[in-house]
């Protein structure tokens, strides 16, 4: 049986660095792992991601999230009679770390699912493993949408806007805006490709007078962004798009402001990812009036749903959940929810009953379509101010939700890239 390790309540970022690797049993049931129905016993599920680096904020958040949901099933009697045994571990957000350990995984510690981590281009190496032993995947912050468009397969599934979801989403936000002149900014990899190619494309489509002035890609966990704020200076945008994040994220903020880049008078506005994460870490120091996107800030989703989950996780943690955690919660709930329908753990099974179900996130009633087993979830946009409620600044006053069903792409659509891949 896997070893316990108790996570501890306080969940202050700075202690991130130190985590290396984490092997969790949710429960701490004696038995051994197995994926047949019946009473007794476990069975083990798995999630990598970043627990080290630039993006470890991120990863601890997954990492909760998923954990939160493991300890909610068995704390009702588990599922199908049988406790969840949790593994988190570090990919270093590095594709063939992530693939070694997925295996492993598999083949040693018999997992029957495998929740994905931060990395778009790690999730895409896992993939491949999880097709070869038919074992469910499901992304919940890696987002690149060819892990449900041209790289698709059965067993993977997502519960994240993926890359052109939010690059469509962005656009739709940004149509709006009095900006003409826009300079690009994202990590040299999948994700950013990605989703500046769905902004670009659906802001031109909706807005055939601006211009695209710049566009760079600085590496993953990148320190040094000095060049590129040059270039972003001397080519006078009035909007600067970033899909950077988490550390990468706000270094890139605070050597801009230092440059006057942002945050000045006469700089240009600012449009980037500002998760709940790192608003936190932000506090008060984010750019004034800066236009953010998220994908499942708590202050946005006003539901009872959402209150009281909100309510329990801070009891656990003593603090509120990041998106990233709300969507790991919610990959674990789809998988429970696919088990209970099979009546079964079999991954061939339970990726079946996945495929077309809806079921109760904690963003609201999600349904997986059945052409690429992507949820039409919505994201979030709006102005960042100082919110009082939080401690730091949101966008809650200003919140939007862009439905999913309006930068999802359609049935069509996603059989038309698969032809042209």
């Amino acid at each position: 049986m896997l070893g316990r390790v108790s996570v501890g309540r306080s969940w202050q970022l700075g202690l991130v660095a130190v985590i290396a690797a984490v092997s969790i049993s949710a429960c701490g049931a004696s038995g051994g792992s197995s994926s047949s129905a019946g009473s007794g016993g476990s069975v083990a599920i798995a999630m990598n991601t970043s627990l080290s680096g630039p993006f470890a904020s991120i990863g601890l958040s997954n990492q909760n999230g998923v954990h939160f949901a493991v300890d909610q099933i068995n704390a009702s009697g588990g599922l199908l009679g049988k406790t969840i045994n949790l593994e988190v571990k570090d990919d270093s957000t590095k594709p063939d770390v992530a693939t070694e350990l997925a295996r492993n995984e598999i083949l040693n510690d018999h997992i029957v699912m495998l929740v994905g981590g931060v990395s778009s281009s790690a999730a895409l190496a896992e993939q491949t493993v999880i097709a070869k032993y038919k074992i469910p995947f499901i992304a919940q912050t890696s987002n690149t949408d060819a892990l449900t468009v041209t790289k698709f397969n059965d067993y993977t599934f997502s519960v994240v806007t993926n890359t052109g979801m939010e690059g469509r989403a962005n656009a739709i936000a940004a149509a709006k805006l009095p900006a003409t002149k826009y300079y690009l900014l994202a990590p040299d990899y999948e994700f950013g490709h990605s989703q500046v190619k769905a902004f670009k494309a659906q802001l031109q489509k909706l807005r055939p007078d601006v211009q695209f002035v710049g566009e760079d890609y600085p590496k993953l966990g990148a320190t040094d962004f000095s060049t590129y704020l040059n270039k972003v200076q001397a080519a006078h945008p009035d909007m600067v798009y970033s899909a950077q994040f988490g550390g990468d994220l706000i270094t890139l903020l605070t050597q801009a402001k230092a440059a006057g880049v942002v945050g000045g008078a006469e700089s240009p506005k600012f449009m980037g990812l500002f998760d709940v994460d790192t608003l936190r870490n932000l506090g008060g120091s984010a750019p004034a009036g800066a236009y953010a996107y998220s994908r499942a800030p708590y202050f946005a989703i006003n539901t009872s749903v959402m209150t009281k989950f909100v309510s329990d996780f801070k009891a656990k943690y003593n603090v509120a959940p990041s998106d990233w955690a709300v969507n790991a919660y919610d990959a674990v709930t789809l998988w429970a929810a696919g088990v209970r329908k099979a009546n079964s753990f079999d991954g061939t099974a339970v990726s079946n009953a996945m495929s077309g179900l809806t079921f109760d996130a904690v963003r609201g009633s999600l349904t997986v379509r059945t052409i690429d087993h992507q949820v039409a979830c919505p994201e979030y946009e709006g102005t960042l101010a100082p919110d009082s409620n939080a401690g730091f600044d949101t966008f809650a006053a200003t919140a939007v939700a862009v439905p999913g069903d309006q930068i999802i792409l359609t049935p069509d659509e996603v059989t038309a890239a698969r032809s042209a891949a």
